[in-house]
């Protein structure tokens, strides 16, 4: 492995496939904290449609009543989980989108490998050559 020098001046051994896990990780985390906020909304949602339902369906008097209860109830929910959908598919396409965006930036940073270990100052890198700037 080569060593490299980041702006910092703190010597690392650059590992691309580590790198790479790291952002792959982060998104997967961020993923799954987005993915729970969604499903317990949405499950609290579905919870309180169904009490109501419940309790209207306890006031229906006759089948016709019980029946277009029903129908309203299985309607709403159908419409519910459709808009559902597409939250979660807009959730994980902007995910995806930040993923991809982390590993572009590591395929694109650049590195200094480094002779000496120790930099001469905060400008300088090993063997006296100039930091590379901060992308």
């Amino acid at each position: 492995m080569q060593k490299s020098v980041p702006p910092g001046g703190h010597p690392f051994l650059w590992n691309p496939l580590l790198d790479a896990t790291i952002v792959l990780l982060e998104g997967n985390l961020k993923a799954w904290q987005a993915y729970e906020v969604e499903s317990a909304r949405f499950i609290a949602k579905r919870m309180g449609a169904t009490i109501e339902h419940l309790r209207a369906l306890r006031q229906c008097c006759d089948v016709e009543s019980a029946n277009e209860r029903q129908r309203t109830f299985f309607s709403e929910a159908q419409k519910d989980y459709a808009e559902e959908f597409g939250r979660l598919l807009a959730t994980g396409y902007a995910l995806s989108i930040g993923q991809i965006s982390g590993l572009t930036k590591i395929s694109e940073h650049r590195h200094v490998v480094a002779c000496d270990p120790a930099p001469r100052s905060d400008t300088e890198g090993p063997a006296g050559r100039p930091m590379p700037e901060a992308a």
